[in-house]
């Protein structure tokens, strides 16, 4: 991985136990789904604020 020094100072991969101690709520919830639909073998849902929404856009 090659960071771009204007945009990066470092990067850590991280176990899904730890994402929500390291990121904000929105972007933790959308990583885990993320996650989740990787390795249940789903296919990844649409989230909004990374949640699913409650209602159908007509």
């Amino acid at each position: 991985m090659t960071l771009q020094a204007d945009e990066l100072k470092s990067f850590e991969f991280l176990s899904p136990d730890e994402i929500t101690d390291r990121t904000i709520p929105r972007l933790a919830r959308r990583i885990l789904a993320a996650v989740e639909a990787r390795s249940s073998g789903t296919a990844p849902i649409y989230l909004e604020h990374g949640q699913q929404p409650n209602s159908v856009a007509a």
